[in-house]
């Protein structure tokens, strides 16, 4: 299986330089916390708004204009951040256009300048010799409503395209999340990227929030995954580039995906058969994993016709929030917990965190950190978030006696203070669950523990071979029980 390494980021984020909400400053800390990568973009130009819309068109040219007071600013925040082998930031910029789609514009360095390219033959020009990624995103959008021009796509400076943001899912017409958080129109099937794909696009995934609230990483906006050797900005752009990358609408699922022993997602290779050996690994019970081909599914497999997993790990999962509920009230009332996690006779082996932040508030922050044996988490959650509660997800190593203590405290927006403790033996929460009100009150904030989840629900490996021609493509789509999805890169059989 693969050898290299998988990174977690945000590539496409908004705050309020720009048209968006929360300071840069926030951003940068949120993301350096919990991703391992950072793109900010901020609103740069529209080449051709809207001329019987004044409101959209001061709105807009307002956005612009901060983005250049401020661009100094920005390239020195991401110089700043930028530390090799730990967290990686990109220089980065929004270009619109009704005719073209929109893109967004990366640099390799912190020196770029904004081009405000009047279309997008003027962009690509200016990438090409910038050594930019030019990436468009909510491309499943009806054309020439800044979606994208599909007959125009360039493999040189965009290799690979968002499929999935808070907008919604471009890849797939029928989805969870279609496209009707915005007023673009809705998704179009002529649009989406599996409708592209039988053209014979040799294109990579990713999936980003596109959010406005300042908050990189917003659980169940979209994150990206690089499949890559190491942590820095030459290593990310050489995987971005040879599409070793894949898409998750918010928990992240690992997909380990090996192709005819040496290749990866996203390769091109020539061959007259294909050999797909997969492992992937969830934060939920996996629903299925469906190998999808030239856009249409052909296999499937759940995790009760697979493989049997032989793991002493299982998952547990700690969620807090259910905010207080007031009728007639605007629900941004914010609850602070801090969470202390102890395992005792065990280990913790990964940590993933399903963090909210949205309109509850633009000034507060999660932040974590863990080691095998604990964990601190410092959390706020509103019922004005996007998702009503947030939650962090412990993969672990159980022993005979393993036992877990969380030490909770919550404060309410009005000084009231609570404190909770909850000591349980991992054996207890094999067929149940702990769920707890902060205090005595039908709409108090709730913590809960969940259930355990053993590794045959949660991991699914497999492989699968047969023959195939040129101008086929194959990619895996894996489903967790809870809603969230991971979709693999393709690859191309040339």
């Amino acid at each position: 299986m693969s050898k290299n390494n998988f990174y977690w980021g945000d590539l496409h984020n908004h705050n309020e330089i720009g048209y968006g909400e929360g300071t840069v400053e926030r951003s940068f800390r949120i993301a350096q916390n919990s991703l391992d990568f950072y793109g900010f973009t901020p609103h740069a130009f529209w080449s051709d708004m809207p001329k019987n819309d004044q409101k959209t068109r001061d709105y807009h040219i307002a956005g612009f204009n901060r983005t250049r007071q401020n661009w100094e600013k920005v390239r020195g925040i991401v110089r700043d951040y930028n530390v090799e082998d730990e967290f990686v930031t990109f220089l980065a910029y929004e270009w619109h256009s009704n005719t073209w789609g929109d893109y967004c514009v990366y640099f390799p360095d912190e020196n770029g300048e904004i081009c405000r390219a009047t279309d997008l033959d003027s962009l690509k020009e200016f990438a090409l010799d910038k050594g930019c990624f030019i990436l468009p995103h909510h491309v499943g959008y009806y054309q020439h409503c800044r979606s994208l021009n599909w007959a125009e796509l360039d493999y040189k400076v965009s290799p690979v395209v968002e499929i999935f943001s808070e907008h919604g899912n471009s890849l797939e017409y029928h989805s969870h999340k279609t496209m009707m958080s915005h007023s673009m129109g809705g998704v179009s099937k002529q649009q989406t990227v599996n409708e592209n794909l039988k053209s014979g696009l040799k294109i990579g995934f990713i999936a980003d929030t596109d959010d406005h609230c300042g908050y990189p990483g917003n659980y169940g906006e979209g994150l990206t995954c690089i499949v890559a050797p190491k942590l820095n900005r030459p290593s990310m752009i050489e995987a971005l580039r040879a599409r070793h990358c894949y898409a998750v609408t918010g928990d992240r699922i690992k997909i380990d995906l090996a192709v005819n022993e040496d290749y990866l997602m996203g390769d091109i290779i020539e061959t007259d058969k294909i050999n797909l050996d997969f492992k992937t690994s969830g934060l939920s019970p996996i629903k299925m994993v469906t190998l999808v081909k030239n856009s249409e599914p052909i296999k499937f497999w759940t995790p009760y016709t697979s493989e049997k997993i032989t793991c002493h790990k299982k998952l547990l999962k700690l969620e807090w929030g259910w905010d207080r509920f007031d009728p007639g009230q605007t629900h941004t009332e914010v609850t602070k917990w801090n969470h202390k996690i102890t395992i005792k006779g065990g280990s913790i082996d990964d940590f993933n965190p399903c963090l909210c932040g949205g309109d509850g508030s633009l000034v507060e922050e999660n932040i974590y950190s863990w080691t095998s044996d604990s964990a601190q988490i410092d959390s706020y959650t509103s019922r004005g978030n996007i998702e009503a509660t947030s939650a962090v997800t412990l993969e672990f190593n159980q022993a005979k006696d393993t036992t877990i203590i969380i030490e909770t405290d919550a404060e309410l927006e009005d000084g009231s203070k609570y404190h909770l403790s909850n000591e349980v033996h991992l054996d207890e929460l094999i067929d149940k669950d702990i769920h707890t009100p902060i205090y005595d009150c039908f709409a108090a904030p709730k913590i809960k523990i969940h259930s355990t989840i053993d590794p045959q629900h949660y991991k699914l490996n497999n492989t699968y071979s047969e023959a195939c021609q040129s101008g086929d493509y194959y990619y895996l789509k894996v489903e967790q029980e809870n809603g969230h999805v991971a979709w693999s890169s393709p690859v191309y059989i040339k």
